[in-house]
């Protein structure tokens, strides 16, 4: 799955007994973009909002997936948790299930915060890392996870990255980046070419932390270059 993906859809998984890592074959599709034709007429869960408590649905929801430390437990509905993997199961509900001996009930294999700290999502403050893509698009998050592929190969094993740093490896990224960036700007002023201006330039505004300075030179050269 993405990291992008909203969490209380991942969180069942990341609980329960699911690794998942970059499949190669694309199992699901969802449709960003919102003026598709494909969009329209696909039934949304928000049509049942008038009968139902929509306030007390969303508490329960971010309860239930831990993205509101501060929620008491006691303020939503615990009924049927178990059923997305979030809560242990009952010997009955394992009998059931035909777990058995097998391992750790769903819910209880990993905690859902370790997935949130992977990933730089700080749930007190409900903010997010930056440019999260840039870490899997650069490569990092492949080098960072997959020396803990379990020897089944069947996901990783991310209970040793307890300690991953995810706000440094971004950090690291994005500097080399925009190392790049300025590199081809400092080039491509020296040409002098509109065409080398202008990749340099789209280059630098997706490495977000370029020298405003030599931005403003190549901007200013490439306005020259086109009133000639």
């Amino acid at each position: 799955g993405r990291p992008e993906a909203p969490p209380f859809l991942v969180s069942p998984f990341v609980s329960s007994r699911y690794d998942m890592y970059a499949p190669h074959t694309s199992v699901i599709f969802h449709e960003y973009a919102v003026n598709s034709a494909r969009r329209r007429g696909v039934h949304a869960f928000w049509e049942n909002r008038a009968a139902v408590d929509a306030a007390a649905g969303m508490r329960r929801m971010v309860g239930l997936i831990k993205m509101a430390p501060d929620l008491s437990p006691a303020s939503y509905d615990h009924k049927d948790e178990f059923r997305y993997g979030l809560a242990p199961l009952t010997p009955e509900q394992e009998r059931k299930a035909g777990l058995g001996s097998k391992g750790p009930a769903p819910g209880l294999a990993r905690p859902v915060e370790l997935f949130y700290k992977l990933f730089g999502m700080d749930t007190r403050k409900k903010t997010m890392v930056p440019e999260l893509c840039k870490f899997v698009k650069s490569g990092k998050m492949h080098e960072a996870f997959s020396n803990s592929l379990r020897p089944n190969g069947k996901g990783i094993d991310y209970s040793v990255h307890e300690d991953f740093d995810i706000k440094a490896a971004l950090d690291e990224i994005l500097t080399k980046l925009s190392r790049g960036a300025e590199d081809l700007l400092r080039a491509a002023i020296a040409k002098k070419k509109i065409p080398a201006l202008q990749n340099s330039l789209e280059m630098a505004n997706r490495a977000k932390r370029v020298n405003p300075k030599l931005l403003a030179e190549a901007n200013a050269l490439l306005s020259e270059l086109k009133r000639v």
